[in-house]
């Protein structure tokens, strides 16, 4: 059974989910040590600092594409205010600022009320606290569980691709306030240019494991297909998750 569309653009993992890192996790989830967390989202940092380049690069790249096939002359212009501080902002000193550049918020992948009440805490919640914290980005709840489903660790890839049908759903109240926030921080943040010509909204979905894409894309699936008040936005969605099997 594999999925007939995808709805979020990419993940990147920082480990490959051998049996060392099992057993970290487990002493993580399941045994209550809440300090491996500390570990695990410092694994996460340098993946992050990669995605976050690797889409940068490709924003300047298309930037100077589409500055090169608009020229209307052989001459080069002179560059307006504008232009030239969008420019600036693309050669950033502090990765911090390229950071807010990329990303208009994290987000996590959302667990049940009885797994939560069962563990304490959600981990994905707390890993995307701690990156969201290192990197000075808005931190949002979009996204509820519309049921409890059996762990998927102990499902087949089957089996994980048909419980994760509707299991996620947007939190469209928070997801519309978020849009609308954005939207006005555009507006008069010289730190959001490389974005001030789209109407897309760029979300980092964390997440521990990443599997059969499942869970991602339904959670993705959810954002997409969420009745937001302003139809001129579209979503850009990744995930970054900790180890992928």
């Amino acid at each position: 059974m594999r999925r007939k569309s995808t709805y979020f653009i990419c993940n990147r993992s920082s480990v490959k989910y051998d049996d060392q890192m099992r057993d970290w996790l487990a002493v993580y989830k399941y045994r209550g040590n809440e300090d491996k967390a500390i570990l695990l989202a410092h694994m996460l940092f340098p993946v992050y600092e990669k995605l976050t380049n690797d889409i940068g690069k490709a924003l300047i790249a298309s930037q100077q594409h589409f500055e090169k096939n608009n020229r209307h002359d052989k001459q080069k212009r002179k560059l307006s205010l504008l232009e030239q501080v969008q420019k600036l902002n693309f050669i950033r000193h502090k990765f911090t600022h390229l950071s807010q550049s990329i990303w208009d918020a994290v987000t996590y992948v959302p667990i049940s009320r009885e797994r939560e009440l069962e563990r304490g805490f959600n981990q994905a919640e707390q890993l995307a606290r701690m990156l969201a914290d290192q990197y000075n980005l808005p931190l949002v709840n979009l996204l509820g569980r519309t049921r409890h489903s059996d762990k998927m660790s102990l499902q087949s890839r089957q089996a994980r691709i048909s419980s994760a049908v509707h299991l996620f759903e947007a939190r469209t109240a928070e997801l519309n306030s978020f849009i609308k926030y954005i939207k006005h921080e555009r507006k008069h943040n010289a730190a959001a240019v490389i974005q001030a010509k789209k109407t897309s909204v760029r979300l980092l979905v964390i997440d521990d494991i990443y599997t059969t894409g499942a869970t991602a894309n339904a959670c993705a699936k959810a954002l997409q297909t969420a009745e937001i008040d302003d139809p001129s936005v579209f979503m850009e969605i990744f995930f970054l998750t900790w180890a992928r099997s």
